[in-house]
């Protein structure tokens, strides 16, 4: 027996209806996943220093933006397995980082450095001297 199934008042078998919703239904992206990543903040007179955590992450996988005082931090993992091998478990969620840390103090954006090291990022934000008064001589 042929079970039917009513579309649009037509009647089609399941195959028919399995065949129009592959060609019919438009495929759509995977949303991103970030999870917040570990942080800590040194800061003195001259400098903010910003220490991310990021296992798995490599140098030209970190974006980093500053825009309206908001710092952002992307970091993609890149996790595969060595040629070869199958990977069986992994320890490290699948998500990529995304960290937003709002900076209340002025810095010197083009000043703003960054490196990392075994999984370990660190941001260095120079503190913008503050403006010095200065007398005019009226002549």
């Amino acid at each position: 027996m042929n079970t039917t199934l009513t579309k649009n008042d037509k009647k089609e078998t399941k195959e028919e209806l399995a065949a129009s919703a592959a060609t019919t239904v438009p495929t759509t992206a995977v949303p991103e996943r970030f999870v917040r990543p570990g942080y800590s903040l040194k800061s003195d007179d001259k400098k903010h220093e910003v220490t991310i955590h990021v296992p798995g992450a490599r140098k030209k996988d970190v974006e980093i933006s500053m825009s309206h005082g908001v710092l952002e931090i992307t970091a993609r993992r890149s996790v595969s397995a060595p040629e070869g091998w199958t990977m069986l478990h992994r320890e490290l969620d699948s998500a990529d980082y995304r960290l937003r840390l709002k900076v209340t103090t002025p810095v010197e954006e083009d000043g703003i450095t960054a490196k990392v090291t075994n999984g370990v990022l660190t941001l260095t934000l120079p503190v913008r001297p503050e403006p010095t008064p200065r007398t005019i001589k009226v002549g």
